[in-house]
């Protein structure tokens, strides 16, 4: 058998990145704003449209 005892695999690993992103100061893609930079918008429906019956 192999001898995993030195293996990182079930191990906490410590994260270099979580301070800045729990302490608010990590900068995301969206927070990138660009001149002339296009911008959408989506919207949901709050009720589901029926759907279409063809009758005899």
């Amino acid at each position: 058998m192999t001898d995993l005892s030195n293996s990182p695999i079930g191990k906490p690993l410590l994260r270099r990145e979580d301070y800045r992103f729990l302490t608010g100061a990590g900068q995301y893609t969206d927070d990138v704003v660009l001149p002339g930079q296009p911008t959408a918008i989506s919207c949901a429906a709050r009720m589901r449209m029926p759907a279409s019956t063809a009758s005899t």
